[in-house]
C-alpha cells in the first residue's frame, strides 16, 4: 500500500529519489555505466572543467 496524502494518487517521487541516490553511489564507485541509465535530474555530477 502506498502512502497517500489528502486523497492524491501515490506517485514515484520517493522511488525516483532512491534511484538517484543509488546511481550517485554507483558513480562514486565508478561503476554507474553498468546500470545502463542516468536518472532524470542528474545533469552533471562530474566537476566542471577549469
Amino acid at each position: 500500500m502506498a502512502f497517500r496524502l489528502d486523497g492524491d494518487d501515490p506517485g514515484l517521487q520517493g522511488t525516483e529519489m532512491w534511484l538517484v541516490i543509488v546511481w550517485y553511489l554507483a558513480d562514486l564507485l565508478e561503476c554507474s555505466d553498468a546500470l545502463g541509465y542516468r536518472p532524470r535530474g542528474v545533469h552533471r555530477p562530474e566537476p566542471a572543467p577549469r
